[in-house]
């Protein structure tokens, strides 16, 4: 069915491995421990999720069980995910990927200003092998399409995939980034971006380490195939072929 919430700071569809009692403790086995399909997130959206209010939240997904794999726990989209604008220290997200796999199946997120498409915690996988990430679609200005975040304690998040596709409504001007790496290696990607509809994109960002991109590129004006934080290392191509790896500018 159709999801629309409006409210600041709504969430559309939360999943928990265990949901929190009063007292903010996990409820570990509520039906007794041979129940099954208990502590899985398992979020399916194949229609609509509209949220209408700053900083909220289409789908939250947290695997808050302890020592749980990520593959366990599936946030599946095919269908479009809509959230409005970021506000003060918030950030509105379409997809809140907390060590769960996401399987984008050609779904779209609209994103408006200061909004994240998908923010995968570590360990979160998103995407699957051999298959497109789907349509990040800008609808205002400094928006993220796929955040991954990495730390020391926890390790990088993973991305997968083949192709992610980046659009915008007219007149989103600058900030907008396809894919943001912020994680404690360096990374290769064999990422097709095609951002040929949306301009002053950036499709390649990374925070922390250096980066190799290997796979097609098409731009869009004014826009970016790859940069980062100053001193990091940007490879484009692995030198195979003059036709595998193009990356296409924008006029």
């Amino acid at each position: 069915g159709t999801i629309k919430v409006g409210g600041k700071q709504s969430v559309g569809i939360l999943g928990m491995a265990y949901r929190l009692d009063a007292k903010n403790k996990l409820v570990v086995d509520e039906f007794g421990s041979k129940a099954a399909g208990q502590g899985k997130v398992t979020i399916t959206n194949t229609k609509d999720i509209t949220m209408t209010g700053e900083n909220s939240i289409g789908i939250y997904a947290n695997n808050n069980k302890t020592g749980s794999a990520v593959t366990n726990h599936i946030v599946t989209n095919s269908g479009t995910i809509t959230v409005g604008k970021s506000s003060g220290a918030s950030t509105a997200v379409a997809i809140y990927a907390d060590k769960v796999t996401v399987k984008p199946e050609n779904g779209t997120l609209k994103i408006a200003e200061g909004a994240v498409g998908v923010y995968a915690t570590p360990k979160t996988i998103v995407g699957e092998v051999n298959k497109n990430l789907g349509t990040i679609h800008f609808t205002g200005k400094n928006a993220v399409g796929i955040y991954l975040k990495g730390t020391t304690a926890d390790g990088d998040s993973i991305l997968r995939g083949n192709k992610l596709t980046l659009k915008e409504d007219k007149g989103t001007t600058t900030g907008k980034i396809g894919i943001f790496y912020d994680l404690q290696n360096a990374q290769t990607s064999n990422i097709e971006i095609d951002a040929a509809n949306a301009n002053n994109v950036i499709a390649y960002y990374t925070k922390n380490k250096d980066l190799t991109v290997k796979a097609p590129i098409t731009l869009g004006q004014g826009s970016v195939g790859m940069t980062g934080t100053t001193g990091k290392k940007f490879t484009y191509g692995d030198d195979t072929s003059a036709t595998t790896n193009v990356m296409t500018l924008g006029k």
